[in-house]
């Protein structure tokens, strides 16, 4: 279009009244570009200058056009945005409260947090018996471990530190099958998980004698308390006898 098209180049503005001040204008709007093209001279801009004829309109006439023209820019620009904008702002604050408080992975954390703190130990009126104390190691018995792969002792087999798919494999194979009593090696400051309730589900059906044994023995410490009760809880509901580990000597 610039090739091929007649274009006639003036400008007019408002508020500036004299020449000079459009040249100095454009001088520093080409300053980017001045060392390869010079920017339009004082007499070019001169040139190219047009007005409007000359009305006789009073002063208070262009007020009022004035105030016409800037409420028409507050009524229908600025404030229909402004509107739209506290609308979509309410709209996405209760979109975003909505998915919160129905999000399950918010609550599955909640729930996860106040699983592992234990502080408050689920209380139950058969938490009565007695743990039977039992030396370690024991070659009466097979030990297995969970979660504790850095015990003192052999062991015939470490679960929960592994990915759940070979552990349930490993228990669902004829290499989890035993002779003697199974006994599983439990830290009491660790939290029970569902994990371990299904390989004690899953080592019973192969095993006639699956117990706990809570290793090491702190008895010491206040929280060993709370967390014992915790285990028996937990022992009970799964059907497993729960045993206290002392090192031999």
């Amino acid at each position: 279009m610039a090739t091929f098209q007649d274009y006639q180049f003036g400008w007019s503005s408002t508020f500036i009244t004299d020449n000079a001040t459009m040249t100095q204008l454009m001088n520093m709007i080409s300053w980017p570009w001045q060392w390869l093209f010079e920017a339009p001279m004082a007499e070019l801009i001169q040139q190219t200058r047009f007005s409007v004829q000359t009305a006789n309109i009073a002063v208070t006439a262009n007020n009022n056009w004035w105030v016409t023209l800037v409420m028409s820019i507050v009524v229908y620009g600025v404030l229909p945005r402004l509107l739209l904008a506290l609308l979509l702002r309410h709209q996405f604050i209760q979109q975003l409260r909505h998915n919160i408080q129905h999000s399950s992975d918010v609550e599955q954390f909640i729930v996860a947090q106040q699983h592992q703190m234990s502080r408050n130990p689920i209380q139950s009126e058969n938490l009565t018996s007695e743990n039977t104390s039992v030396q370690l190691p024991s070659s009466n018995t097979v030990l297995l471990s969970w979660q504790q792969a850095d015990l003192s002792f052999p062991i015939a087999k470490n679960l929960g530190t592994d990915d759940w798919l070979k552990d349930e494999k490993w228990l669902m194979s004829d290499a989890s099958h035993f002779d003697k009593p199974v006994w599983i090696m439990i830290d009491p400051m660790q939290t029970p998980t569902g994990e371990l309730a299904d390989s004690i589900e899953l080592l019973q059906q192969h095993n006639s004698s699956v117990s706990l044994v809570l290793y090491p023995i702190n008895t010491d410490d206040s929280r060993y308390q709370q967390q014992q009760k915790s285990w028996h809880f937990f022992a009970q509901r799964h059907a497993v006898s729960l045993k206290e580990g002392h090192d031999n000597g």
